[in-house]
């Protein structure tokens, strides 16, 4: 699925399994394949403009890295500040939704 993905530009559809080859590493404890693939996922996230999933996969990075025993390594990753302003307001849309509130204005600046 993965290269056929790339090859069709498919980019929305490429992160989700990049996510998911990057689970199948740590999974079966290849954590050098989780985060090669999860490294990748945040690379096309990033040239895509996929804030939150680009987010994801730093988080996903982090978890292994911490694992690894690269505490500051971790840190730097669950601290991308360009990042996470923008997930935030994805949470904060989908706890709204989730609470029987809507969607306000300031949630969609």
């Amino acid at each position: 699925a993965k290269e056929v993905l790339e090859r069709a530009s498919d980019w929305r559809h490429l992160v989700p399994v990049l996510e998911m080859i990057g689970y199948e590493g740590w999974w079966y404890g290849d954590l050098d394949k989780a985060l090669e693939s999860w490294q990748e996922m945040a690379d096309v996230a990033r040239a895509h403009d996929m804030p939150a999933l680009e987010a994801q996969a730093d988080l996903n990075m982090s978890n292994v890295v911490r694992m690894q025993g690269q505490l500051e390594e971790g840190r730097r990753l669950l601290e991308r500040a360009e990042l996470w302003p923008q997930v935030f307001t994805v949470f904060d849309g989908v706890d709204a939704i989730l609470h029987g509130g809507g969607v306000t204005a300031e949630l969609l600046a």
